[in-house]
């Protein structure tokens, strides 16, 4: 898009009181040592920042590299009647960031705009559909290098960079352009429920490879009867 980005780096304190339990699993001996942790060091710090969103089981990510125009997901279910909902995907609009303990850039309030959302709205002094998104505090158990697992208190705006997604997350969207990888998927119910989201065979590109013993050799009992509840099967040709 011939943006540069910009990074925001997650504000992490340790929650509830000032000590809090530090569990480091030791995977050779099985052992577990358990020591007593009254503030985030820098070192720490740094090196949380560096760890993928993966690493963290609330999917919280330490750091996020964004520019105007960015497609991104809502990873919370902030104001569900105005559908700013998990999984609702947005474009970037602007944001406003501050300045982080350490001196880092943080943001402080994220505004997207939602794509085909349910229902039109307008917020004031903003444009239609263009919604504000505040920075959340979520507790969540971080992984760290040396396979340490922490509790933070992580503070920063719950949206994820949409380049791409699970065959789970998109379920219930439709796209005029539909890009998928097929190489991963377990079942024909996986390969139904990501060819389905093109609106057409034009729109549709599969990347790679795919296994033809997926999607060829009958549909399992379990199927078919599920096709005789809905009184489909005469209206389906089964390969």
């Amino acid at each position: 898009m011939g943006q540069q980005l910009s990074e925001f780096i997650s504000i992490d304190t340790i929650p509830g009181e000032v000590n809090a339990d530090v569990k480091h699993h030791r995977q050779t001996t099985g052992c577990k040592r358990v020591t007593r942790l009254g503030k985030l060091s820098p070192k720490m710090q740094q090196n949380l920042w560096e760890q993928p969103c993966c690493t963290t089981d609330k999917l919280i990510p330490e750091k996020l590299a964004l520019c105007i125009g960015m497609p991104v997901m809502i990873q919370n279910n902030t104001v569900t009647e105005l559908c700013i909902t998990k999984g609702q995907e947005a474009t970037m609009q602007s944001w406003q960031s501050i300045s982080g303990p350490l001196e880092q850039k943080s943001l402080d309030t994220l505004f997207v705009k939602l794509q085909n959302p349910p229902s039109s709205m307008k917020f004031d002094r903003l444009c239609e559909n263009v919604v504000p998104l505040t920075r959340n505090s979520v507790v969540t158990s971080c992984q760290l290098p040396d396979n340490m697992s922490i509790n933070v208190s992580c503070h920063q705006v719950e949206v994820h960079p949409n380049v791409a997604m699970t065959n789970y997350a998109s379920q219930g969207k439709t796209w005029q352009y539909n890009v998928v990888d097929l190489s991963y998927s377990q079942s024909h119910q996986a390969y139904y429920t990501v060819l389905l989201k093109g609106i057409s065979v034009a729109g549709t590109l599969i990347l790679g490879s795919f296994h033809l013993s997926k999607i060829m050799g009958g549909a399992s009992g379990a199927l078919c009867q599920e096709f005789r509840e809905l009184e489909l099967l005469d209206n389906i040709t089964l390969l």
